[in-house]
């Protein structure tokens, strides 16, 4: 069994501290949502239930950005989809931020100094920090590591992170609306007309509409039943 540490002094911070990060950075988050909610509202042209409809199906952010980005080859011009472009980016960032933090747990963090106590013991620097652990097993000896690391940093989060990260977050939503309120959303195109060469039997279905022939509601490869054969069905 791993050594059981004593504390020589308090925890820095608090679990009452932990909420309030974590509470932080919810409160971040649902304003971002917000502004999703508003991008798929005007980019579907639909009403704002529609819009919320889309968000609560239970489609990732993964398939909204993807929905997005369709959206967004109709709907801006090209000098507004690099702009669009790079907003995605961001959000795609922030959300395996998000998922890692919200799907984390609080680890309390013990360091053992040189510094000695009046016992003559060294003395302990003990905190809270959120921590989503890697899927890749081999990354977690970098976790423990004092000195901080990339690992570290992708997966560890102090709650002064934590706090910078939704500071970050609000500061995307607020860069969405600017781009919604500058930006010209174009309008869907109408349709193109097709036109079809449907053949019958081998006979050039557009002669026959010129001769008279032709039934209104004929297919390709469908031929129009007579009122007998109706009947018997």
């Amino acid at each position: 069994m791993p050594e059981q540490i004593t504390l020589t002094d308090p925890i820095e911070n608090t679990e009452f501290d932990c909420d309030l990060a974590l509470g932080d950075f919810i409160r971040s988050w649902d304003q971002l949502e917000h502004q999703i909610g508003d991008l798929i509202q005007i980019f579907l042209d639909t009403h704002t239930k529609g819009a919320y409809a889309v968000m609560n199906c239970g489609i990732d952010h993964h398939k909204l950005r993807d929905l997005l980005t369709a959206l967004s080859e109709t709907r801006l011009k090209d000098t507004d989809k690099t702009k669009f472009a790079r907003l995605m980016d961001r959000w795609k960032k922030f959300s395996t931020k998000r998922n890692r933090i919200i799907h984390g747990t609080w680890q309390l963090s013990v360091e053992i100094t040189d510094e000695l106590n009046q016992q003559g013991i060294k003395r302990t620097k003990a905190r809270w920090r959120r921590l989503r652990p890697p899927s890749n097993i081999n990354e977690l000896s970098h976790i423990a590591k004092k000195k901080k690391t990339k690992i570290q940093s992708a997966y560890v989060f102090e709650l002064d992170e934590i706090y910078q990260v939704g500071k970050d977050v609000r500061k995307f939503a607020k860069d969405i609306d600017a781009f919604l309120k500058k930006t010209k959303i174009m309008p869907f195109p109408d349709s193109l007309p097709v036109e079809f060469q449907q053949h019958t039997g081998g006979t050039d279905q557009k002669a026959q509409a010129e001769s008279g022939n032709r039934h209104p509601k004929s297919q390709k490869g469908i031929q129009p039943l007579d009122s007998s054969k109706r009947r018997q069905r």
